[in-house]
């Protein structure tokens, strides 16, 4: 797919007004720590959690936050945190396939080291040869290894795109990158 065709397809996905890089009224100091799990790819109960709070009460803080940067949805409120400077600098994608969402994210966010995981070879080779074709293959390590079992610790943000569906045990993913990511909570 040419670059050109991902942007745009990144740019559907994201959908119109994604976030306000410099809102009128800055979110607070509680709102922008729950902005920085949202964009970390925690859910509302994760949320409550690592913040002693109800899932009901981060509800309503992602609502907020939402209408206060004029974010259509949670994509928005990554958005305005990765304008902010404030996304982590080592991601991994741990369901690479062919390397899109990875080399979307290393185009947006110069700053940053991607490393990709896929369980099929010919997509990790694939991916790579993208990756290269792009620009960015000096920031992004695309390696063969299951959702379940990518290798490293410490990263700052953990993500999954269009794969949970595919996967035998959606839930495996979600708990092993916990273990991962050195983000809040």
């Amino acid at each position: 797919m040419p670059q050109e065709a991902v942007r745009e397809l990144a740019a559907r996905i994201a959908g119109p007004g994604t976030a306000d890089p410099a809102p009128t009224v800055e979110p607070t100091a509680r709102q922008r720590e729950v902005a920085m799990l949202v964009a970390a790819g925690h859910t509302n109960r994760q949320i409550g959690r690592a913040l002693g709070i109800s899932e009901k009460t981060a509800e309503i803080h992602v609502h907020n936050i939402r209408e206060r940067l004029n974010a259509p949805s949670r994509t928005g409120i990554a958005t305005w945190v990765a304008h902010r400077g404030r996304l982590a600098r080592r991601l991994p994608t741990s369901v690479a396939g062919l390397g899109a969402s990875t080399i979307l994210m290393a185009e947006q966010y110069p700053s940053t080291q991607l490393a990709g995981y896929d369980y099929h070879d010919g997509s990790i080779e694939l991916a790579r040869k993208r990756a290269a074709d792009a620009g960015v293959a000096e920031r992004i390590t695309f390696d063969v290894a299951s959702a379940q079992d990518f290798p490293g610790t410490g990263y700052d943000l953990v993500a999954t795109f269009d794969c949970l569906h595919d996967m035998g045990d959606p839930l495996a993913p979600p708990r092993i990158s916990g273990n991962r990511w050195t983000g809040p909570g």
